[in-house]
């Protein structure tokens, strides 16, 4: 069916993949043949069945790129799947068995069992919610916490099939691993043994084909790629962490000689979650009035709202790491993070003392590379680490008791607020607007604009120059997908965020600020992706870097993003705007 389906779509030739791929299945067969032969075939019913759930699962999760792909695909786990049945037939279950080679069979048996059990799930996956996963999806879900990924899980329509599927499985998996490991040697003849060792070798002999055989393109599997993809992340963060081990001596190293620049004041980034603007009154809401305290804001001219602003992804680590590094979907696109130089470190660098405030706290950004930018601030505080000290669940107003009394002369603030945090009810206290036709997501907001007006205030009281207020990220909160990345599934709505501007009068009346005072309105028509808010509040804040460019920063007159080149998830997806 699936070579049917793709040569209906590719027609060529392709004739050193065919022969590959006949020679894995023949090698396939040869081995079959010998375990029905030997009546052993109920010992080996995983590694029988591991080959075609692979199969299926690979081609169901990756695009139908070509023939050459199919068979490559063919070649690769159809050897690799004989091979690992010569190793299971050559492992005889003796009675004495030394420690070393316990670990080696039970070790082998349980990575041979895991795969195929992701394989399965990853099957039943693609069959019953019609969606693939893809590496994006798999990183985005090793970067997130446990909360949101369980959230990303309870919007599965499919979830209690998969849970069926899992436990079934594993029941299965569990039965056949005890078969596997319990097998007599009863059948292992000098005869079976030389026959067994030399249909391995004869896969083995397959893989050799490449290397002589270099001139035909070998399709890699996506599969594998799939399957890696957390152990590739956790190394990346390992070896970021790795390189930044000694931070002080990173940062004097990529800012040395670096002339400082920057102005006096307090510039104030509160970071929302999950905040779809569409539910805000300041971006025309009328169904409920959730943002009340926002919109006299607005109407007072006090803030400036951008009405084209969109985060770089559907995920908040990947946007953290965007808006608070140099880090971009355009010019620096392919700038390892660990290479990033953050707002905290141009910050510190020109005389700023710089704060992170989190409501969501260390837990949601793990490991994460975005943990170590964050711990390069001057003062760190998560809210929940101070939970016992209160007699409740923590909320974002929780967070205003811990602002600072007394601020510098420079001074960044980031806050990283609750927000919209899937589950919503959990973002606000119990009982709130009880008696409220609202939906929860529009509690959550509601809630939201109390905790932003406050903070908005107790800064502008102490003389703060600057407040900008974004979100993360949007969610399509109407058909109840939330946030997701994976194609299929992604779409624009999670990526249109609220944005506003508080500059104070004070501030803006420098003779410093006259082009900014200028050509301040037209910041409410242009374009904006949040990986380029770097360029903008080290903007905000006159500080002119090595790091920054002029065309980056939505200030400047020579300002290059515009409806027509605007991307999202990380420079892939073309942002349509109207």
């Amino acid at each position: 069916l699936f070579y049917f389906r793709i040569y209906a779509l590719d027609r060529n030739f392709y004739p050193t993949t065919t022969i590959l791929s006949l020679g894995a299945l023949l090698g396939w067969s040869a081995t079959a043949a010998a375990l029905v032969e030997g009546k052993n075939g109920k010992m080996h019913l995983v590694y029988v069945f591991l080959p075609y759930l692979a199969i299926a699962a690979d081609l169901l999760n990756s695009p139908m790129k070509n023939l050459a792909y199919f068979l490559s695909q063919y070649f690769i786990i159809f050897t690799s799947a004989a091979i690992l049945l010569q190793v299971h037939c050559l492992l005889p279950a003796k009675r004495n068995q030394s420690l070393p080679y316990r670990v080696f069979q039970y070790g082998f048996e349980i990575i041979v069992h895991t795969l195929a059990l992701l394989c399965f799930l990853m099957l039943i996956n693609v069959l019953c919610g019609n969606i693939s996963f893809d590496y994006d999806a798999i990183i985005a879900v090793c970067q997130t916490n446990f909360s949101e990924a369980a959230g990303y899980f309870r919007r599965l329509q499919h979830r209690y099939l998969l849970i069926l599927a899992a436990g079934i499985g594993f029941a299965l998996l569990c039965t056949s691993f005890v078969c596997s490991t319990a097998r007599a040697d009863v059948n292992i003849t000098p005869n079976v043994l030389a026959r067994r060792i030399g249909i391995g070798l004869f896969g083995i002999l397959l893989f050799s084909a490449i290397l002589v055989l270099g001139q035909s393109r070998i399709y890699s599997s996506n599969l594998l790629k799939l399957l890696s993809a957390p152990a590739a992340y956790f190394y990346e963060n390992w070896k970021f962490k790795a390189v930044r081990t000694d931070y002080e001596h990173f940062i004097q190293e990529k800012l040395q000689g670096e002339p400082k620049s920057g102005t006096d004041g307090i510039f104030v980034l509160m970071i929302g979650e999950s905040l779809n603007k569409h539910y805000m009154e300041i971006y025309g809401y009328t169904e409920q009035p959730t943002t009340p305290l926002q919109k006299k804001l607005q109407e007072t001219g006090s803030i400036i709202v951008f009405e084209h602003a969109y985060s770089p992804y559907a995920q908040t680590i990947r946007c953290l790491a965007y808006m608070l590094t140099d880090q971009n979907q355009y010019d620096n696109k392919h700038l390892p993070l660990r290479n990033a130089v953050s707002l905290f470190d141009i910050a510190k660098y020109n005389g700023f003392h710089t704060r992170w405030f989190s409501a969501q706290g260390a837990a949601v950004l793990m490991d994460s590379p975005t943990a170590v930018i964050t711990h390069s601030a001057d003062d760190i505080f998560n809210l929940p680490e101070v939970r016992a000290t209160l007699d409740h669940a923590p909320t974002d107003w929780d967070l205003l008791q811990f602002l600072p009394d007394q601020l510098h002369a420079r001074e960044l603030i980031v806050i990283q607020l609750l927000g919209s945090h899937y589950p919503y009810e959990k973002c606000y206290p119990p009982g709130y607007l009880q008696d409220s036709t609202m939906s929860s997501y529009e509690k959550s907001i509601h809630y939201n604009d109390m905790v932003v007006q406050q903070i908005t205030s107790y800064f502008r009281d102490r003389g703060a120059a600057v407040v900008c207020y974004l979100s993360d990220h949007s969610e399509d909160v109407a058909s109840g997908i939330g946030h997701d990345p994976r194609p299929g599934v992604f779409n624009q709505l999670m990526t249109e965020i609220p944005l506003w501007l508080y500059i104070a009068p004070e501030f803006l009346n420098r003779e410093t600020n006259a082009h900014l005072a200028a050509n301040i309105q037209r910041l409410r028509s242009r374009v904006l992706t949040t990986d380029l808010l770097f360029d903008f509040f080290l903007g905000l804040m006159q500080i002119d870097s090595s790091f920054t460019a002029a065309k980056n920063n939505i200030l400047d007159d020579s300002y290059f993003l515009h409806k027509d080149n605007a991307y999202t998830l990380g420079g892939t997806y073309r942002l349509k705007i109207d």
